[in-house]
């Protein structure tokens, strides 16, 4: 039997079963609950297929804003709340990627070890022993990437076992090409689930 697109964009009912089962001239022995039943989960087990063989370069974004190993940790803070993320990845002047940089990253170099108030972030980035701090000196190397052929499955995987929150997409040559988040994967799962 050839493979058949499955879209949501048809409801079908109980009736249009039976109405195939008796063109067929024949019958299935299950109930006709568990028969919707049936294709119900047959539909969001396709739904779930499809976005998750979905490629990165699909679901990527490929503006991505991204800093150097000797920008201040106060200019990628002022980045972090300019463009309402929570990471970038930190590139060389070949936009090759070297590392990772994070609000959690931030928190584990800048805040005392043992303080059970933290309080504003961005108060201690004022500090004077702070003020000079860079990037190198914060940041996660080396940096966990992919490609643009991984799929969407692949990099939620690895995002899971690593415990981080995005993946920069790199080309053949390593340069940054694009990023994906774990928000990216849910809005890509949810609308080509919804399609």
């Amino acid at each position: 039997m050839e493979k058949q697109k499955v879209t949501n964009n048809i409801n079908i009912q109980l009736e249009d079963f039976q109405a195939v089962l008796k063109e067929m001239q024949t019958y299935v022995d299950i109930t006709d609950e568990d028969l919707m039943q049936i294709y119900l989960l047959a539909v969001e087990h396709a739904k779930k297929r499809m976005a998750g063989g979905m490629p990165a370069c699909d679901v990527m974004i490929r503006n991505v804003v991204s800093v150097h190993m000797d920008d201040t940790v106060e200019a990628v803070m002022n980045i972090l709340l300019k463009h309402d993320i929570s990471g970038l990845p930190v590139v060389d002047e070949n936009q090759k990627v070297i590392g990772v940089i994070s609000e959690a990253d931030f928190v584990k170099r800048l805040v005392p070890k043992g303080a059970s108030n933290t309080g504003k972030l961005f108060s201690l980035l004022k500090k004077e022993e702070h003020a000079a701090l860079t990037v190198e000196d914060a940041m996660t190397t080396p940096a966990i990437v992919s490609t643009e052929n991984t799929s969407l499955t692949k990099i939620a995987s690895i995002m899971v076992r690593k415990n981080i929150n995005r993946v920069p997409i790199v080309d053949a040559n390593k340069r940054l090409i694009g990023i994906i988040a774990r928000s990216d994967i849910v809005k890509a799962l949810y609308s080509k689930g919804n399609e």
